[in-house]
């Protein structure tokens, strides 16, 4: 099976269903990977500040430099928490066991 066309993947984004969408993702997650074996990764973003200069308006937890309630963390505080959310993987099988790696 190869993959879909612009106006394929147009016309499911405005009229598939949700179980129409998993349906093809476990599909074509089943041609390159045990169909029954699934692995997730933890993803995790650490601000280490919210000092900005950009000012986007996406943003709404930015302060300026010098401006009341910025923060920067210290380089311990940064391993502390980097090390607080290293955890192993965990592998998952439809029958519900896990194994870690």
């Amino acid at each position: 099976m190869s993959r879909i066309s612009v106006d394929e993947a147009r016309t499911l984004w405005h009229e598939g269903s949700d179980e129409e969408l998993k349906r093809l993702a476990q599909e074509v997650r089943a041609r390159y990977h045990e169909p029954n074996h699934a692995t997730y990764m933890v993803m995790r973003i650490i601000n280490y500040t919210n000092v900005c200069v950009a000012q986007c308006d996406y943003c709404a937890f930015y302060v300026l430099p010098n401006q009341e309630g910025g923060y920067v963390l210290s380089r311990g505080c940064r391993s502390t928490t980097t090390a607080t959310y290293s955890r192993p993987s965990v592998t998952a099988t439809a029958s519900g066991s896990s194994s870690t790696r």
